[in-house]
């Protein structure tokens, strides 16, 4: 009984010293990063689907709010439009629509629209088996709406440029591509259900994709479990780079870029903690050199914002970088993009 006893004793003891450890941490990096989302400065990242926190106020551009069927977002018109044709913008797995750079290229006299991919009606609510042919409704909307149609360009950053490459490789319409920090492969989508499944669907098929599931056990919770328990900043870097070393059949999950015609302008930081976008840009550039761009930033992170750290509400995120190397890559990427847009859009 004696045993038994000090053998609990011992086992609470390393219980509550567990729980003590953990709430130190949790103290720890609470204080060390805030609770201040470094993802953007707009409120609308907060509540991404809430249409009420997009600014449709700008100077010197008219909005518009879109719904139909599959296509919600908004078409933002400047009063003096300046450069042929239109652009199209979706934000990344955050959940936004594109408004950021469409609302900055409408300011500039583009004709712009910002489109959600997910988690409004009729679309999937989770990153989950997008289907592509939402982008079916993109085109009918510009046909019935805008009057310079083409030329057409897609912008997407993170798992919006892995969406914008798989449709250039479907829709021939799309005549060039912005994609930042930019996928090669298509991944698992994310919504963490019991059964992994694709980010993408095409005709009703699932694209073929690398399943982070399967990554080692031991890297998922080194990068990603035990950071979140702790409250440290969650690395998925490794997570994904193993998942693709590890997949025999990685090959049939690259994005088929040559399937495009579509000039593309790729830009990447050599920091990013989320994927390693730096090798996702060159290897598309090695499988399509032609028309291919790519602009990388050895100290930037994911995204070119903060300090390297992104807060939200339940968890932080690594996306790498350091506030100034994010900066620096941030303002010479805008130079790049305007640039090939003013190619693109004489």
């Amino acid at each position: 009984m004696k045993i038994l006893k000090r053998t609990l004793l011992s086992i609470l003891t390393l219980i509550l010293t567990l729980v003590l450890i953990v709430v130190a941490l949790r103290v720890f990096y609470n204080h060390k990063y805030g609770s201040d989302s470094t993802s953007a400065s707009t409120s609308y990242y907060t509540d991404p689907t809430n249409l009420s926190l997009y600014p449709t106020d700008i100077d010197g551009v008219e909005v518009t709010t879109v719904n139909n069927n599959t296509l919600h977002g908004f078409h933002l018109v400047p009063k003096d439009k300046k450069h042929k044709g239109i652009i199209v913008s979706y934000g990344g797995s955050d959940g936004a629509a594109g408004f950021q750079d469409a609302q900055q290229l409408a300011q500039r006299g583009y004709e712009t629209m910002a489109v959600f991919m997910f988690g409004m009606d009729n679309q999937p609510q989770e990153l989950s088996k997008v289907p592509l042919e939402q982008f079916d409704d993109v085109l009918d909307y510009i046909n019935a709406n805008v009057t310079d149609k083409g030329p057409l360009t897609v912008i997407g950053a993170s798992k919006g440029a892995e969406y914008a490459l798989n449709l250039a490789t479907k829709y021939d319409e799309i005549d060039s591509l912005i994609l930042r920090a930019p996928s090669a492969y298509n991944y698992a989508g994310l919504d963490f259900g019991r059964e992994a499944s694709s980010s993408w669907t095409w005709q009703g098929q699932q694209l073929p994709f690398i399943n982070m599931k399967e990554t080692n056990p031991a890297t998922f919770f080194a990068e990603a479990g035990l950071p979140m328990l702790v409250g440290a900043p969650v690395e998925y870097l490794n997570v994904y780079k193993n998942a693709v070393e590890d997949d025999p059949d990685r090959d049939s999950k690259l994005i088929p870029v040559t399937d495009t015609d579509a000039d593309i302008l790729l830009i990447a930081g050599g920091k990013d903690m989320m994927w390693d976008s730096t090798q996702a840009a060159q290897l598309i550039q090695e499988q399509r050199p032609q028309g291919t761009t790519v602009k990388t930033y050895p100290d930037a992170g994911h995204i070119f914002f903060g300090d390297g750290v992104n807060n939200l509400s339940n968890m932080r995120i690594a996306t790498g970088g350091t506030q100034a190397a994010n900066e620096a890559a941030h303002e010479d990427s805008q130079k790049s993009i305007e640039d090939f847009l003013e190619q693109h859009h004489r």
